[in-house]
This record gives C-alpha cells, sequence and structure tokens, in this order.
C-alpha cells in the first residue's frame, strides 16, 4: 500500500469535506427548484452559492462527481451496498469483519461476477471502499501504549549495545552463535484486538469479537537464531498430568518438548530443563564447540544462579536485557511474537466464526499452523530490526527513540489526520432522498412534473432496480461462501475420542519421541481393561443363563411330582 504523509491525508480529508458540502448545495437548490420556491434556476444558484452552469448540467441530467466515478468502480453499487449490510449484521453478532477478510468477500463476489478466478481488487480498494461509505469506520486497539516508547532512555539503549558490541568482540561470537529466547502466553481460544470494520454509529457499543474458548493460559518457551532454523520449542499446559487427548496431533509437532505447571506458566525448574534439553539440545553441534550469545528478559527463571552456571557450562553467555526494553531491543517481541499472535488468533476464528468450542485437544493443531511464521528469514529480519547483523547497528534502535533526536529534530506544527474530524453526511443525505421521494409524489399527483424531473426520476428508479438485483445475486455468493467456511471449520474440529481423558504421565517434562510409546501403552492397557470388561460380561451373561435353565427343570420336575401315571391330579391330604 502506498505511504501518504499526514498533511496530504489532511489535504485529502479537507477537499473531500469541501466537495459534499458542495453536493449538499446543489441537491437543496436542484430541490428548491422542482418544488418552485425559485423563479428561475440562477436565482436558486446564488441564493445557494453554487456557479449556475453546474446547476443548468445537472439540471439537464450531467451526473456529479461520485456518480460519474461510479462506472469506474471495480465493484458496483449494489454490491457494495450487499457489502455494507454484510459488514453490518456481522457486526450485530459479535464478529466484526476484518480488512482482510473484507478484501477476500470482495474478490469472491469479484470473480463471481467476471467468471475470473485470477480477478483481484487493487491495494487500495479498502480505503477506497471506507472513502466511499462513510456510515462505516475502521478501528484498530493497539497492543502495545505509546507512552511504552515514549519512556526509553537513549542512555540505557546505549549501554546496552555497549555491552553486546564487547561480549561479541571478547568471545569471539558469531552471528550464527545468537539467539533470543523469551515466552509468551496463549489464551485457550481467545482472540485478540485485530482491525476491523463496523457501523460508524455502533463504534462504542460493538467493538468487539466474540470469542469461543476459555481463559486458560498455555505458555510456550520460544527461541530464533540470527542465522538458520530456529530451536523447537517447549509447550507448558496447566496441570500436573499429561493427558492423551492433548497430543492427538503430536506427529505434526515433531522433536517438540512438552510440559506441565501448576499455573500454565513457566518456572525455575522449567526454564533449566528448556536450557539442558531444548536450547543446547539443538545448538550445540551447530556450534562446534564456540560460545553461543542468548539473549533474554529478566524473568525469574532465566536468570538463576543455576540457569546462568549450567549456561556457562555448556559455553553460552547470557545477556540480560534492560528492563522495560523489550519492545525496543528483543527480536521476538519486535517481529515475531506479533505476526504469531495474528497467525494463531486466525486459526481460532475460524472456530469463533463457526461457534465452536476450543479445548487444550486443540490448541497444539492451531499453534502448529501458526507457528509457520517463524522462518529462518523471519529471525533473521527481527535480528536486524533491532540492530543485530553483521555489524551491529545501533541507529536502527535509536532513530525510533524520540528522546535521541529531539534536540536535532523539531517537532512537526503540522496538523495531524485526528485534528480534523471525518465529516458525517449519511443523515442528511438519507433527508434528502425522503423530501425528493415527497416531492415527486406529489408532482405526480398534480401531473406538473417537468420533462427534466422525469428523467431524473427514471434514473433514480433504475439504480434502486440495479441495486436490487445486485443484492438478489450478491447475497446468494456471500451466503454460499459462509457456507463453505462453517463447513470447513467444522472438518478441522478435532470432535473427543475414547481415551482423550487418559492419563499418560505423571512426568513434568515429556518430549514429542516419547509419545507414541506412552500413547500406545495407554492404548494396549485400554485393550486389556474392555477385554476384562467383556469377559467378566459373558460370565455373567452365561450365570444369568445357566441359573434360568435350573429354573426351568425344577418347575418341570415339580409339575411331574403332582400329577399322577395316569395324569390324574394327586391330591395330599393333611392329617
Amino acid at each position: 500500500m502506498v505511504n501518504i504523509s499526514p498533511r496530504k491525508k489532511v489535504a485529502r480529508t479537507q477537499l473531500k469535506s469541501e466537495r459534499d458540502q458542495r453536493e449538499e448545495q446543489i441537491q437543496a437548490a436542484l430541490l428548491a427548484v422542482d418544488q418552485g420556491r425559485f423563479k428561475s434556476l440562477r436565482a436558486a444558484a446564488e441564493h445557494h452559492h453554487v456557479p449556475y452552469k453546474t446547476l443548468y448540467n445537472r439540471k439537464q441530467g450531467k451526473k456529479s462527481r461520485s456518480e460519474a466515478f461510479q462506472d469506474l468502480q471495480i465493484l458496483s453499487p449494489g454490491t457494495e451496498d450487499v457489502l455494507v449490510q454484510h459488514i453490518r449484521k456481522q457486526a450485530d453478532f459479535g464478529f466484526p469483519v476484518t480488512p482482510k477478510e473484507l478484501r477476500q468477500l470482495a474478490e469472491q463476489l469479484l470473480r463471481q461476477q467476471t467468471n475470473n478466478n485470477d480477478a483481484q481488487l487493487g491495494l487500495n480498494w479498502v480505503s477506497a471502499f471506507k472513502q466511499r461509505h462513510p456510515g462505516l469506520r475502521g478501528y484498530y486497539s493497539r497492543i502495545m501504549d505509546v507512552q511504552r516508547v515514549l519512556a526509553g532512555d537513549p542512555a540505557v539503549v546505549e549501554a546496552y549495545f555497549d555491552l553486546l558490541e564487547q561480549t561479541i568482540a571478547e568471545y569471539n561470537i558469531v552471528p550464527q552463535n545468537i539467539y533470543n529466547m523469551d515466552e509468551t502466553g496463549f489464551l485457550i481460544g481467545q482472540s485478540q484486538a485485530r482491525s476491523i470494520i463496523i457501523p460508524k454509529e455502533d463504534g462504542k457499543r460493538r467493538r468487539f469479537r466474540s470469542h469461543p474458548g476459555t481463559r486458560e493460559t498455555i505458555t510456550v518457551i520460544e527461541c530464533i537464531g540470527a542465522r538458520g532454523t530456529p530451536p523447537l520449542p517447549m509447550v507448558i499446559y496447566r496441570g500436573k498430568n499429561h493427558i492423551q487427548g492433548w497430543y492427538r496431533d503430536h506427529l505434526e509437532a515433531k522433536d517438540w518438548t512438552f510440559a506441565t505447571s501448576p499455573n500454565g506458566w513457566t518456572d525455575n525448574d522449567l526454564g533449566l530443563e528448556w536450557l539442558k534439553d531444548c536450547f543446547n539440545k539443538h545448538t550445540q553441534q551447530k556450534a562446534q564447540g564456540n560460545y553461543r550469545l542468548l539473549i533474554l528478559d529478566g524473568h525469574g527463571s532465566h536468570v538463576t544462579l543455576e540457569f546462568i552456571q549450567q549456561a556457562w557450562d555448556f559455553r553460552i553467555i547470557c545477556l540480560c536485557l534492560p528492563p522495560h526494553a523489550t519492545h525496543l531491543l528483543q527480536p521476538l517481541n519486535v517481529s515475531i511474537f506479533g505476526p504469531l499472535q495474528n497467525a494463531f488468533t486466525a486459526e481460532v476464528d475460524k472456530f469463533a466464526g463457526a461457534n465452536l468450542s476450543i479445548g487444550k485437544k486443540d490448541f497444539l493443531k492451531m499453534y502448529v499452523k501458526a507457528r509457520r511464521v517463524i522462518t529462518g528469514s523471519a529471525a533473521t529480519k527481527a535480528f536486524k530490526d533491532v540492530g543485530i547483523d553483521t555489524v551491529i547497528n545501533r541507529e536502527k534502535v535509536l532513530r525510533h527513540m524520540p528522546a535521541w533526536h529531539r534536540d536535532s529534530t523539531p517537532p512537526s506544527s503540522a496538523p495531524q489526520p485526528e485534528d480534523t474530524p471525518t465529516p458525517s453526511t449519511s443523515e442528511e443525505a438519507k433527508k434528502l432522498m425522503a423530501q425528493l421521494l415527497s416531492t415527486l409524489h406529489q408532482r405526480q399527483e398534480e401531473e406538473q412534473a417537468s420533462l427534466a424531473y422525469s428523467h431524473r426520476q427514471q434514473r433514480m428508479w433504475t439504480k434502486k432496480f440495479e441495486k436490487f438485483v445486485d443484492r438478489l445475486f450478491n447475497q446468494q455468493v456471500i451466503d454460499q461462501a459462509r457456507i463453505q467456511e462453517l463447513t470447513a471449520a467444522h472438518a478441522n474440529k478435532r470432535n473427543a475420542l475414547p481415551g482423550d481423558m487418559n492419563r499418560l504421565s505423571q512426568a513434568r517434562v515429556l518430549h514429542q519421541s516419547d509419545l507414541p510409546r506412552l500413547i500406545a501403552q495407554q492404548e494396549e492397557q485400554a485393550r486389556k481393561e474392555a477385554e476384562k470388561l467383556a469377559c467378566k460380561a459373558r460370565g455373567k451373561q452365561r450365570a444369568k443363563s445357566m441359573q434360568g435353565k435350573r429354573q426351568a427343570t425344577g418347575q418341570e420336575q415339580a409339575s411331574v411330582a403332582l400329577t399322577g401315571p395316569n395324569g390324574s391330579a394327586r391330591v395330599s391330604r393333611i392329617r
């Protein structure tokens, strides 16, 4: 998307405001002439402060600027009206549409209309769409407060880079042996703040998205390297035991490590286990005996004496980031965790849109897909974004800190886009349309409508009919797309299976290679228990059958004893 400076944005906003105001004046003048309130067009033009020639051309049927450009739109006005209604409906249901989803749906409509599966919209189509429909507005909830950036101290950052350069030089550390680790938490089924498009008048009331899961946390310890494939993660579940249902999709998480903790967070023991079983195991051979640099934050589980000592024994140098500066200096925070959370949220939203619940058994499958954003090239870029490359580039970070160049660069006095409120003219347009329809009915009853007015009436109702046809066609396309989305979500949803709640192990840490053996043992044990129960049930059935036979035999013998040789009844008298 083309970047536009703040001044140009303000200028465009002001120009659009002036055009909208001028169009309102022209429509008011035309309405006044049609109602007979002025004797001539010139008098109406002077009264409403519009050019006479413009008013004359409009009276003769010339289109307005916005109407003239409608033929150049890639989607018809009727199609865009269907999209607007879809946005409003999704906002009502608590699933507001994101710009990406809007583009995908619009391109699907375009391909349906043109029978061209390669048809695409322009880069700025979403922005232009919102400008054409002032009743919609985009919102975005920022994850990080900008005040945290402004609070950064350049002196602290300078000192960190001095220490970084000194450490790299002292231990002769090459870029392929520089790593960064940190943990990130995921709320099961919990979405996050995303860019959405909703009706403008409902901005405060509907600025939310429904989510299908609980608020239970699963922690993942991730690590990336400045060069090459990143080490594999450790997934930490909340609980005391590993449950079989959590690992139905473990084959997609090959060589991962899994752990449990009482609250689903990392602790000192798990941090040490990660250092031994995850990091050192996957990077030791690549280092070939050279020192490795591990950049980490000041979390308690990362800076224990045992952790630092074990790292030193592995020839790993731990460099702790300055407090409250991870958003500036930590590669994972700057460039990885954002796309990772977005990818995971996209997987969650697939279930949310289909009203499907999410539990621990679904996390692994979703996270494996989301983690595809962590590639070697993405990791290399993340380190470059924080100034760590073949040559340390501290200006890469410092130039984003206003306090660093406050004296050399004066603050801009240009007005920002937020200083100029966006005009809202949709309600005024509705009132003008209502007045126009009222005048039309009066003229029809009085049979005094002029020929020019009849042409305007014909164009108006023709447009309404075209929009009606577009709505009928495009609404079917949207409904079909929604059905396909729900079908795909239900197909990907893994239902509960027998044995999902079986306890695999009480060990705190498990490796993915241990899971097939443990699952096989559980399945074998479950099979034996099932056979035992079946054998017990068959024994009960045989005992019940034998008891029935004995009762039947006893009844027959009693019947023979009560009859004589010739079948006559025998009667015993009691004396």
